[in-house]
């Protein structure tokens, strides 16, 4: 199914919808989903993922690819020391960093990684950097004034990390500092989630939507949480119309843009539904749908507007795409 069904407008929803305007762009390489792209200089950079294999139907990929928005064309990098899905990209002015995610082979699909890369604005090679504290994947990462914040996603909950189901969700706020190379922890996240996405709006992180993994199911959410890390302080803001987990999320002009994702259950499916957040009102607005909806996808600004890449266009890792579609806001 291509969308879930219709749900009730809550009170800071608006329901005229902003009259951006999508188009095609050149298609990625390769079909790719579960991607954390990022922004480098006027490039975007995508980095790991998982992708169809001929032996095992899927795997994770070690493969790298620049998009060059003057050529309009994506080209290969150097490929990741290790084959990662899920890897978090986050971009400094002087470099790329590569954080966490799962290694899958054959001791399982799910193996979460410490590990971090980092590649240098020459574009030459990975090279390891700082380790997290502890494995983890499907967090939000990106950076504010040159400091890196990861938070929420999953960690192994106790000694084995080989399976979706040994690792749980957690509200950690984890900050490194370059110039020390370390790791510290921050002020812990309201809400432990997985699969949210998050962008950077006036010195703040803001965290939408996303999902919780128990023993009882997955719940999508439709949780926003912004973060300053200035004060080290998380304030609450108005929850997205919808709960949409695995979706995408990028910044642009002030405003905060959300894009698919995917649901479970007797309601199982993939979201066309996207959403445009102002925060000087704290509400919420529909905006153009995904022409082709999709969840594991990746939401990179660049001076001409949005590009949504990537993704799978059913639930699960099944479905994956080589789609490149541009947002252009009003």
């Amino acid at each position: 199914m291509s969308s879930v069904g219709a749900v009730a407008w809550p009170r800071h929803a608006m329901a005229a919808s902003e009259p951006g305007t999508w188009s095609i762009q050149a298609p990625l390489p390769f079909a790719v989903q579960e991607i954390y792209p990022a922004a480098f200089g006027e490039r975007i950079l995508l980095a790991g993922g998982i992708v169809d294999d001929p032996d095992s139907g899927i795997a994770g990929s070690p493969r790298t690819v620049i998009y060059l928005q003057d050529q309009a064309a994506w080209v290969d990098g150097p490929d990741l020391p290790i084959a990662l899905h899920h890897p978090g990209l986050v971009a400094l002015p002087d470099r790329l960093f590569a954080i966490g995610g799962f290694v899958a082979d054959g001791r399982g699909f799910w193996q979460m990684q410490a590990s971090v890369f980092i590649l240098d604005r020459d574009l030459k090679a990975w090279t390891p950097g700082p380790a997290l504290p502890s494995p983890r994947a499907e967090f939000v990462a990106d950076q504010i004034d040159g400091q890196i914040i990861v938070t929420g996603g999953r960690r192994p909950a106790g000694t084995s990390n080989r399976d979706y189901g040994d690792h749980a969700d957690v509200d950690e706020t984890l900050l490194f500092d370059p110039a020390t190379g370390r790791w510290q922890q921050g002020r812990p996240s309201p809400t432990a989630r997985n699969s949210a996405a998050g962008a950077i709006l006036g010195g703040r992180l803001h965290v939408v939507g996303g999902r919780r993994s128990t023993e009882g199911g997955i719940h999508n959410l439709a949780v926003h949480e912004a973060y300053d890390p200035a004060a080290d302080r998380w304030s609450e803001r108005a929850p997205m119309p919808q709960a949409q987990g695995g979706l995408a999320a990028a910044a642009f002009g002030n405003r905060l843009y959300a894009f698919g994702g995917e649901v479970f259950g007797a309601r199982s499916g993939v979201f066309k539904e996207s959403w445009v957040y102002h925060p000087n009102t704290d509400r919420w607005e529909a905006i153009a749908p995904l022409p082709l909806p999709r969840h594991g996808l990746g939401a990179v600004t660049l001076a001409d507007g949005i590009h949504v890449i990537g993704g799978a266009t059913r639930p699960g890792a099944e479905g994956r795409s080589d789609r490149h579609d541009l947002y252009r806001p009003a």
